[in-house]
C-alpha cells in the first residue's frame, strides 16, 4: 500500500466498519442508537485533529457537522472503560494497516532498540 488514495482507503475502512464492528465486540455499543463506534471514533478522531484541546461542546459541534446530534453531557457520558476499549483496539488496527502497507519503514525502525 504506497499510495496516498490506498492508504485513505484503508482509513476510511478503519474509521466505519471497523469502528462499527468493534463498538459492538467491546461492548461500547449495547443497542442500535445514534452513537455507535464508528460516530464516536470519528467525532473524536476528527474533532481532535481540527482541535487538539477540544472540550465536550467542540466535540458536539464536529458531531454537528458529521450529522450526529449530541448534548455535551451525552458525549461525556460516552467516555467509559469500554470507549478506552473501543479507541484501543481502532487505533491498534490502523496501526497494523500502516506497518502492512510500509515494509519500507522497517530499515528505519531497525536502527533504535524499541519502538515505544
Amino acid at each position: 500500500m504506497n499510495t496516498i488514495a490506498q492508504i485513505v482507503t484503508a482509513m476510511q475502512t478503519v474509521l466505519t466498519t471497523e469502528a462499527e464492528r468493534l463498538g459492538w465486540k467491546v461492548g461500547f455499543v449495547q443497542r442500535s442508537g445514534k452513537l455507535d463506534g464508528s460516530r464516536f471514533t470519528q467525532i473524536l478522531v476528527f474533532g481532535l485533529m481540527d482541535h487538539p484541546q477540544a472540550t465536550y461542546e467542540d466535540l458536539c459541534q464536529m458531531g454537528a457537522v458529521l450529522g450526529i446530534e449530541i448534548s455535551p453531557q451525552g458525549l461525556e457520558q460516552r467516555f467509559t472503560d469500554k470507549a478506552v476499549k473501543l479507541l484501543e483496539q481502532v487505533l491498534s488496527r490502523a496501526v497494523s494497516q500502516v506497518i502492512e502497507s510500509a515494509p519500507a519503514a522497517v530499515p528505519v525502525l531497525q536502527r533504535f532498540k524499541g519502538v515505544y
